[in-house]
């Protein structure tokens, strides 16, 4: 008598037998989902006065009072020169604070075009105008 062996192979069911299973359970239940309503905004709303902010903090928080301080912002001296680097004028801009060289930033536009045309990568062209700009604003 021959003895029966286990199959220990994994049915696999085409992906397009389940989706078609999941599509049929969705077009079943969909028209039994409650619809709900959306609140568009209108043109008619938008005229309407916009309340205070101090108001709607009062009215829709714990709050009892809104503190106010001014915002001042300090602006550094910036200037733009030009650097000649293998021939090629490019730009940067100059940054002082109390009359000395906070910052040098290239121009990332005449950087660009620099490595383009040369092949020299973008990082090495702002390196390069960097360096220079701070040798010609030392001596």
């Amino acid at each position: 008598m021959r003895q029966r062996r286990l199959m220990s192979r994994i049915k696999v069911v085409p992906d397009s037998d389940v989706m078609l299973v999941v599509l049929v359970i969705f077009m079943v239940t969909a028209p039994m989902m409650p619809s709900g309503t959306v609140d568009l905004p209108s043109v008619a709303k938008a005229s309407q006065a916009k309340q205070a902010p101090m108001e709607i903090i009062v009215k829709e928080t714990t709050s009892i009072g809104v503190r106010f301080f001014p915002v001042s912002r300090m602006a550094c001296d910036r200037v733009i020169t030009t650097v000649c680097i293998d021939g090629r004028e490019l730009h940067c801009k100059v940054c002082r604070y109390g009359g000395q060289i906070v910052n040098i930033s290239a121009e990332y536009d005449d950087c660009r075009a620099a490595a383009e045309a040369t092949g020299i990568p973008l990082k090495e062209w702002q390196r390069k105008v960097k360096e220079a700009a701070y040798r010609q604003f030392t001596e």
